[in-house]
């Protein structure tokens, strides 16, 4: 039976979505120095409009998770989950897990740690990629998520997601509580992803009006919520505060949500035609993160190659020439590697055998 093409819309939102994700960690793992900390209030006093530009950057990573876990919401909750659905995701991140450990131990610095060695043989057990741990997880709760969604009445289905939207999401945001537990929200982004499926294309919710508006203030109040926490940090001399500005593109934070969803809503109503090379390049956007972002290849590619630290005190034009170029390289570098890697299974018939032997089993 022939497969059915995949809507290019939604492969570019992978695209795109894949992109954030890597802008993302040029800055928090790169610019602004996981591997090399910088003191906040100095390199905010010395170029300021560098480190403003680089914090606007970073917003895109938690809203690149939020749009694939909105994406698998929408085309799988009116699905059966199979095994080999989570095969497809468990097998790859093994293979490059085990291959990025085998080529820093012959080639990189002495790896003695064994803690490193399990974590690369067992990566998703030990977190090694915590998109994936957690994302097996929500795969394996799919089943029962399905189920209690398809016995909810429609009121009862939003009341479940405002519900989820009010512990984890707006009560973090005003900082009445703590709890930002990523598996829930991720439960969340996969059930507004299912109820937006379920949304009649009359609906309010459904005009074009609301979600660019919905885009246009969420960019705007990250912009000025990240500038106010900035300005206040480097008023009171503190570089706490400053750091603490983080959290407006973090997972719990109002404006990821709401760019998500709108962005998400956006593209939902875009039509494209069948394109193979964006459908091509989409299908390698799961390998594209578990390269870049491997443990051993993060420090690697960020500081011990490019020393993307350095890119925060030079001036701005410079830095966002820089960073977007080299993200594109990355990008493109990562997804022909993970196009190869998928000929290489289909050629040898890994693949195929994956499929027959498991896509017959539902999950439960």
């Amino acid at each position: 039976m022939k497969s059915k093409p995949r809507m290019s819309n939604f492969e570019l939102l992978r695209i795109i979505a894949m992109f954030m994700i890597v802008l993302h960690h040029s800055i928090v793992h790169g610019v602004l120095g996981e591997f090399f900390p910088q003191n906040s209030f100095n390199l905010y006093s010395n170029h300021p409009v560098v480190f403003f530009v680089a914090r606007l950057f970073a917003f895109g990573g938690k809203t690149g998770v939020a749009l694939f876990i909105l994406i698998t919401g929408y085309f799988s909750i009116n699905s059966k989950m199979k095994w080999s659905r989570i095969l497809k995701v468990w097998v790859p991140t093994l293979f490059y897990s085990i291959l990025c450990y085998i080529l820093f131990k012959l080639f990189g610095p002495s790896l003695t740690d064994k803690r490193q060695v399990l974590a690369s043989f067992f990566p998703v057990t030990f977190r090694s990629y915590w998109f994936i741990t957690l994302f097996i997880m929500l795969l394996f709760a799919i089943p029962a998520l399905n189920t209690l969604w398809h016995h909810c009445s429609r009121k009862q289905q939003g009341y479940i997601i405002i519900s989820l939207f009010v512990t984890y999401i707006l009560l973090p945001t005003l900082d009445l509580y703590a709890d930002n537990s990523l598996f829930f929200i991720f439960i969340m982004y996969y059930l507004i992803g299912g109820y937006i499926r379920g949304t009649p294309k009359v609906s309010f919710w459904n005009k074009k009006t609301v979600y660019i508006v919905g885009i246009l203030l969420s960019l705007t109040g990250y912009a000025y919520l990240t500038f106010h926490g900035i300005r206040a940090g480097y008023l009171a001399h503190s570089s706490d505060m400053i750091n603490a500005t983080t959290k407006f593109f973090g997972d719990n934070n109002i404006c990821v949500v709401v760019f998500a969803v709108s962005f998400f809503m956006f593209f939902n109503h875009i039509s494209l035609r069948p394109n193979r090379l964006i459908n091509l390049v989409a299908s390698s956007t799961f390998g594209i993160y578990l390269i870049h972002d491997n443990p051993f290849v993060r420090k690697f590619i960020w500081f011990d190659l490019l020393h993307f630290e350095k890119l925060a005190t030079t001036n701005l034009i410079n830095f966002v020439v820089i960073d977007l170029i080299t993200v594109l390289i990355i990008f493109g570098i990562c997804s022909t590697i993970e196009i190869i890697r998928n000929k290489l299974f289909n050629l040898c018939g890994f693949s195929k055998l994956l499929q027959n032997r498991f896509n017959d089993f539902n999950l439960f």
